[in-house]
């Protein structure tokens, strides 16, 4: 697949015969995926984990808490610089995330910056972040 710096990447994962095993690596996409043994519980590709962004302007969210507290954080890599960290959970109810004036900017220029967002207690499936 092609990383977050465009350049192709060739990565080989090895995992248990029932489970989930994830990528360290972010991709924009990916050219093809192989398996070289049956698996017992099959093969499902998606998404799961951290999510990596690009050079954007994050100017709001809304996400779904859980009822154990946790946070939402977006890093900028390659400076493990934190850019926005919030507190989640709680109750179950919808929140809204409001950034004012211009957002919050990702990342710098460059082939190599990007961010990563990374959540406790709220699941993927339950946040939606509106850029721009």
């Amino acid at each position: 697949g092609l990383g977050v710096d465009a350049a192709p990447k060739a990565e080989t994962l090895l995992g248990p015969s029932a489970g989930i095993v994830y990528s360290t690596h972010y991709y924009t996409s990916i050219q093809s995926i192989s398996v070289n043994a049956a698996s017992a519980g099959g093969v499902k590709i998606g998404f799961g984990g951290d999510m990596a962004l690009p050079r954007t302007r994050i100017k709001s969210a809304v996400y779904l808490s859980a009822t154990t507290a946790g946070t939402i954080t977006i890093t900028a890599k390659p400076s493990n610089v934190v850019i926005l960290k919030t507190p989640t959970g709680g109750d179950t109810s919808l929140h809204n995330i409001i950034i004012p004036a211009e957002g919050i900017l990702t990342t710098k220029s460059g082939n190599d910056n990007y961010a990563v967002l990374t959540m406790s207690q709220v699941a993927t499936s339950n946040i939606t972040l509106f850029c721009g």
